[in-house]
């Protein structure tokens, strides 16, 4: 299965109480739909998966799907340094038959290579289900060459794809055609230009979480992707004024899509960070 085109890194809205908001979870991902998206990722680093319980993450996966029926691919974050707390999810995740998994790499006990290898030929190994690696050296701390990336894009038939949220685009443009119908996504939304005229077939985003259509014109209209970026490229610059996905929660919040609350130990932005946001959300008001 190749997986190409825009696919959302999902917020998980929390309302005043900060449990989740599933009202505005419905809206966000309905949104999503009409806009054209490839397809959502549920519990990611963006949808704060790692602050949720695990039956939350059960829950919203079971709703996100039953909500999509089927007009976009479902993939859900896998992210456990432990590797028995993974497998159990993972056997409570394989009910739903999702389209993809997101495995991240061990982000704390930062193994060996070797180790790094059976981490993810284990995970492989126990499910049919297509498997995307995300690699994020900045969160996980596991800093790899590239043919070390090669040699676990290439360690299981299993594994269709890879998230590259390195930031380098000698790791994009090394990945891509790895394999056959291997799908390099890119992981970085203010890299995608730069990441399709390299090879990338998709992105996992966190800014369109807001701007969905924006990204999917992005992917259908290749002669005028520049243009489009172009656009919206001083909203995405905004959401690096703190980590993700408080930002985002922020914005999502200004556009009227849920509430600006997250999880701690994750904080809201401080005043002078709000208005970067608010100022660069204005600005959209007629290109949302």
């Amino acid at each position: 299965m190749s997986f190409r085109g825009v696919y959302t890194a999902l917020v998980t809205p929390f309302n005043d109480g900060c449990e989740i908001d599933y009202n505005s979870l419905e809206n966000i991902v309905e949104k999503q739909i009409m806009a054209g998206v490839s397809g959502v990722v549920v519990c990611s680093t963006t949808g704060e998966g790692m602050l949720l319980t695990q039956n939350e993450k059960i829950k919203t996966a079971k709703f996100v799907q039953k909500i999509i029926k089927n007009r976009a691919k479902l993939i859900i974050s896998m992210c456990e340094d432990n590797i028995l707390t993974l497998f159990d999810d993972l056997r409570k995740f394989e009910k739903l038959s999702p389209d993809a998994y997101l495995l991240s790499l061990p982000y704390y006990v930062k193994p060996n290579f070797k180790g790094l290898v059976e981490f993810v030929k284990a995970f492989a190994s126990k499910t049919k289900t297509p498997v995307v690696l995300y690699y994020a050296p900045h969160r996980s701390s596991q800093v790899l060459t590239i043919e070390q990336l090669k040699t676990l894009c290439t360690c299981s038939s299993n594994i269709v794809g890879i998230k590259d949220a390195s930031g380098d685009l000698m790791v994009t443009a090394s990945l891509c055609g790895v394999k056959p119908n291997f799908s390099v996504l890119c992981g970085n939304d203010d890299l995608v230009i730069p990441s399709i005229k390299l090879g990338a077939v998709g992105i996992v985003s966190v800014a369109s979480n807001a701007l969905p259509k924006k990204f999917v014109d992005i992917f259908k209209t290749k002669e005028l992707y520049a243009a489009i970026y172009d656009e919206i490229s001083v909203f995405v610059e905004s959401l690096k004024c703190d980590i993700n996905p408080v930002p985002i929660k922020f914005a999502m919040n200004c556009f009227g899509c849920c509430t600006s609350r997250v999880r701690l130990p994750l904080y809201e932005l401080d005043s002078n960070k709000k208005t970067i946001i608010r100022e660069a959300v204005s600005k959209l008001s007629k290109t949302k």
